[in-house]
């Protein structure tokens, strides 16, 4: 009771973000998920979404992955940079759902991984993409991130919003869910009453993006 309990909460607090969409209900329960950038643990909020889902993982590097995310992914692929659009294109139209959270911002040749990633959904599969937002670059610095800069591993500037929507109409995607900006409403009221904090400690803090709306977030489907 008390997690059916804390997966409402989260989605009360971030209805479009992540988890809200992996528990939505658009996604069948044995689908096959690409995670595109892996790092940080993502396949254990994967898996808590969609426990019986074949979940593979797509990296260039272990990135903050503990034992419990290693053994909870039930395939495991890391390449080099160089190969990492290739990698992706080897999936063809092979998964019921693909993930890009804050990973194509980190890309060398970000529109031919988009275009890949788009290729390795199935016929009526979904696409979820996340990555900071173009006002991002004046957002002040934090730890945790919340300047564009402040991670030494994105490139270039943030992805151009309008360019990926055009990509994903070209490549027959119907866009289910678009926000250049994310700031829910209760999240960015949490942000809010937390900003005293994040300015005092430096650091991001529950809310602080959604105070900010440093997040770009897309749904789509393949028609």
């Amino acid at each position: 009771m008390l997690t059916k309990i804390k997966k409402i909460i989260k989605r009360l607090i971030s209805p479009y973000d992540k988890f809200s969409f992996l528990s939505s209900g658009l996604i069948r329960n044995n689908a096959k998920i690409l995670d595109v950038g892996c790092g940080n643990n993502s396949v254990i909020e994967i898996k808590h979404a969609i426990p019986n889902c074949h979940y593979t993982g797509l990296d260039v590097t272990d990135h903050n992955l503990n034992q419990e995310s290693k053994l909870l992914m039930d395939k495991y692929i890391t390449t080099d940079p160089k190969t990492f659009s290739v990698a992706i294109k080897s999936f063809d139209s092979e998964f019921d759902l693909v993930i890009s959270a804050h990973n194509i911002e980190h890309c060398e040749k970000q529109e031919e991984v988009l275009v890949n990633m788009l290729g390795a959904v199935n016929s009526e599969g979904l696409i979820y993409i996340s990555f900071p937002t173009k006002n991002s670059v004046n957002f002040p610095s934090r730890i945790g991130t919340l300047n564009y800069f402040d991670d030494i591993t994105h490139k270039g500037h943030p992805p151009d919003f309008d360019n990926i929507i055009g990509i994903l109409k070209k490549n027959n995607f119907k866009i289910l869910y678009q926000n250049r900006s994310y700031r829910p409403l209760l999240g960015f009221l949490i942000g809010f009453l937390n900003e005293p904090f994040s300015r005092k400690k430096n650091s991001v803090l529950r809310g602080t993006w959604d105070y900010y709306g440093f997040q770009s977030i897309i749904h789509a489907k393949k028609i």
